[in-house]
This record gives C-alpha cells, sequence and structure tokens, in this order.
C-alpha cells in the first residue's frame, strides 16, 4: 500500500497499528488491521467503538465496590482564612494510617510564604516526624506561577520530606489560590456577567492556563485517538533525531 509522504502517526492499541500519512493535495489515509480509512472521523468512529477503554459513569463503576470491603478511605480538607497577617490555608489529612495537619500562610501581594508549619498526630512509623524540619526551607518561596511544585521538590527532595504532607501542601496552596485569589480578584473587579469574569480569570497570573476554562488559545481537549497520535508521533521524531 503506497502512503504520500509527510507527517506519519504511529500508535499501538491492543496490538494494533494505526498510520496516517498526508501532504498537500493528498487525503490523509489510515491503514488499519487491513483496511484503509479515508479521513481522520472515519477512524475516529472505529477507535471509539472497538478500541476506546471502557467507558461508564462514576455510579456504573461504583457498583462493583457494593459487596467488596474497603481497603482505604482518605478525607484532604481544606479551610482558608484572610487574615491580618495574609492568607492562611489549613489543610487536615485523615486516612487509615495518618491524622496530619498543615498550615501555611502567604503574603497577598508578593505571594511569597511567610510562614509554614506541619503537624503528625497520628502517622506509622516514629521517624516520620523528623520531615517537619524541611518544610521550613519553603518560608520565601514565591508561590504564583509556574513551576512551584517543581521547586517545592527541589527544596524538599523526597527522602527528606513526606508524601502526604506534600499531598496536603500541594492542596492548601490550590485552595489558598481558590479562597484567597479570587477573592482579590474580585474586590480589584466590578461584577459582570459568568462569560466577563471567566475572561477576567483567564487573563489574570494567578489563574491563566491553569485548567480547561481558563486556557488562552481558544482550544478544547482533543480526543484520545488524535492526542495520542500526536504524542507517538512527536516522540518518534525525537528518536530519529537521536539516531542522527
Amino acid at each position: 500500500m503506497f502512503f504520500c509522504e509527510s507527517m506519519l502517526i504511529h500508535f499501538m492499541r491492543n496490538g494494533s497499528s494505526v498510520h496516517w500519512s498526508s501532504h498537500s493535495g493528498c487525503k490523509p489515509l489510515f491503514l488499519f488491521s487491513g483496511k484503509v480509512f479515508n479521513g481522520l472521523s472515519q477512524f475516529q468512529d472505529l477507535y471509539a467503538k472497538e478500541y476506546r477503554p471502557v467507558s461508564r459513569s462514576v455510579a456504573e463503576l461504583k457498583q462493583l465496590a457494593l459487596y467488596e470491603k474497603q481497603t482505604f478511605h482518605r478525607t484532604v480538607s481544606t479551610e482558608v482564612y484572610l487574615t491580618e497577617e495574609g492568607g492562611l490555608s489549613i489543610c487536615k489529612l485523615h486516612d487509615n494510617y495518618h491524622d496530619m495537619e498543615l498550615a501555611l500562610l502567604i503574603d497577598l501581594e508578593t505571594f511569597v510564604i511567610k510562614d509554614i508549619a506541619v503537624i503528625m498526630n497520628r502517622h506509622p512509623f516514629e521517624d516520620c516526624i523528623r520531615s517537619y524540619v524541611s518544610y521550613e526551607r519553603l518560608i520565601g518561596l514565591k508561590v504564583m506561577g509556574g513551576g512551584v511544585l517543581h521547586q517545592v521538590h527541589q527544596l524538599i527532595p523526597r527522602v527528606d520530606g513526606c508524601t502526604h504532607l506534600y499531598t496536603a501542601l500541594e492542596a492548601a496552596l490550590r485552595a489558598l489560590f481558590i479562597g484567597a485569589g479570587y477573592e482579590g480578584i474580585r474586590s480589584r473587579t466590578t461584577p459582570g456577567s459568568r462569560a466577563e469574569h471567566q475572561e477576567m480569570l483567564r487573563q489574570h497570573p494567578l489563574t491563566k492556563n491553569t485548567c480547561v476554562s481558563f486556557r488562552t488559545d481558544g482550544k478544547f481537549p482533543e480526543s484520545p485517538a488524535v492526542f495520542l497520535g500526536k504524542l507517538e508521533s512527536k516522540s518518534s521524531g525525537t528518536d530519529n533525531r537521536n539516531e542522527r
């Protein structure tokens, strides 16, 4: 089978290969299990029917646990307060093995961590509490902007910290952005329509490109077939360059 020269998307699904090749003046052709499909839509229809992972509702999936014993339960709750010293976020994490709290104080003008404290009321090993001191390294860290969680990992390597306190820290930060950041934004703007409010948050440094509602390129999430195809194509291109 002859294919036009240009972009080739190749990825595996259940052991089956899919190829896409196209260039100007040539329609995209999909070779799938010995069949050729003209255009992406035909292939997506087949993928959705035969090769997409089983998709059920939450209620349907929960039915699987109807007669089963629960082996783990975790509750993560957050509280945010606007205090005279700054934004205070408190996270409580409770599960079968842990009962811990983390308190985070941030300057709302600079978004720098002013203070942080942690406590474990229940933990599986005696050494767990040795991680406390590591979190003081975060004082002075600016938490607005990209790469914040990466910086946290640099300041607190895994061997110096606690996986579950890290979960609490991330939850506290996200809650603070919502509880304190949104309130700060609202206080400096006049009320408007839902669309106007969304556009304002879409352009604000605190929320810009942080989720699908605030992405600025005007696009929407791609289907699994398209996204995974592009990902595999990009990966193949990188491998080819490395070989050269």
